[in-house]
């Protein structure tokens, strides 16, 4: 590394392609000997003590006139090198490879430098895998064209914008470069890339579902609610199955059960087959049907202890909109019928239900 400093007024004059000495002010602490200066492309002094490189507009500080080209005051390293570039982590300290929280992306590193002219500054590059787009600190917005974004000379960038839009089931990668005093950027280099913790809670408002004592003569029609909160922040929503671990059960006689409506959904207000039928409705339109017709309609509610694989889909949060930036609470009311019949023995009839929840991250 060699650099120069240069006096306060020493004045270089250049006649076309002749070129000319300056004066020494080593006496005053400086360094100026016997430069030799070209106009146009790259020249070398021929002084073992000192060395000037670089294009004398470059160099020049203050006015020129002409020919003539004022150097004056600091120092002008020389440097042609680009800076070396270090260490990328995700996260505000060690590196992380996950995070819970959905509001905030942060990036540190460590290890860049530039020996001969030292680093000016950094910039930073954020970029997801879901579309290939990149952060733009100056608009606050995603883009697909790449963007450097200037981080001056801090070493840490913490980013919060609700416009970040973070999601499950993408990879975030911070870049970074270091920029020198001669104005020459790094390569760059990325960390190995973070994602956010997939999240989801089912809580239900009771696991076993009685229907109230029903009689002939009397309460015919029985039905049981209860609710099914989901709380996740699955990107593209979600499937919640239902099932029953065993027929309705009457409390007295557990023999006696309810037979399930089979086939075609039943309506609320139609005539219910006879020898005492149970169905299940929700208030949802799901996996892109309304079959529940806005919880008018009951359907058949399979007796499994696996509800993700043979039970029936009860509630849903659609693919679109998705969810970023945080989780959601969604409540869902599930309801239970059945109708009793001259066959079915009479009074209160349960059973256990069961649920699986399928987030799509």
């Amino acid at each position: 590394m060699r650099s120069g400093i240069f006096a306060a007024v020493a004045t270089i004059v250049l006649l076309g392609p002749t070129l000319v000495g300056a004066t020494d002010y080593s006496s005053a602490g400086y360094i100026v000997r016997d430069p030799v200066l070209g106009q146009g492309g790259t020249q070398h002094s021929t002084s073992a003590g000192y060395q000037v490189r670089g294009v004398v507009g470059d160099l020049a500080i203050g006015e020129g006139t002409s020919a003539t080209y004022q150097l004056r005051g600091g120092s002008q390293p020389y440097d042609e090198t680009a800076p070396i570039d270090g260490v990328v982590r995700d996260g505000a300290g060690v590196d992380s490879d996950e995070q819970a929280g959905m509001t905030q992306l942060d990036a540190n590193w460590l290890s860049y430098s530039d020996p001969e002219s030292g680093i000016g500054s950094y910039e930073y590059q954020l970029a997801r895998t879901i579309d290939t787009f990149y952060w733009n600190a100056g608009t606050s917005s995603w883009a697909a064209s790449v963007t450097w974004n200037n981080a001056g000379l801090t070493t840490s960038v913490a980013l919060t914008h609700a416009n970040l839009a973070l999601r499950t089931g993408t990879d975030y990668y911070f870049c970074v470069r270091a920029i020198n005093n001669a104005g020459i950027a790094s390569t760059g280099v990325c960390s190995d890339g973070l994602v956010v913790l997939p999240s989801a809670t089912l809580d239900l408002s009771t696991a076993l579902v009685t229907l109230p004592a029903m009689a002939l003569g009397g309460t015919t029609d029985a039905t049981a609610t209860m609710t099914a909160t989901v709380v996740t922040n699955a990107a593209q929503g979600y499937v919640l199955y239902a099932s029953k671990s065993a027929a309705f059960a009457n409390l007295t006689n557990p023999t006696a059960t309810f037979t399930d409506v089979s086939g075609a959904c039943l309506t609320s207000g139609s005539v219910w087959p006879g020898g005492g039928f149970f169905g299940v409705t929700s208030s949802d339109t799901v996996v892109g049907t309304n079959k529940f017709l806005s919880a008018t309609r009951y359907c058949g509610l399979p007796t499994t202890d696996d509800p993700a694989v043979s039970g029936i889909a009860v509630a849903e949060r659609a693919v679109t909109p998705e969810v970023t930036g945080g989780s959601v609470t969604d409540v869902h009311t599930i309801t239970y019928r059945a109708a009793i019949t001259s066959t079915t023995l009479a009074g209160a009839y349960q059973t256990e239900a069961l649920f699986a929840l399928w987030p799509r991250f």
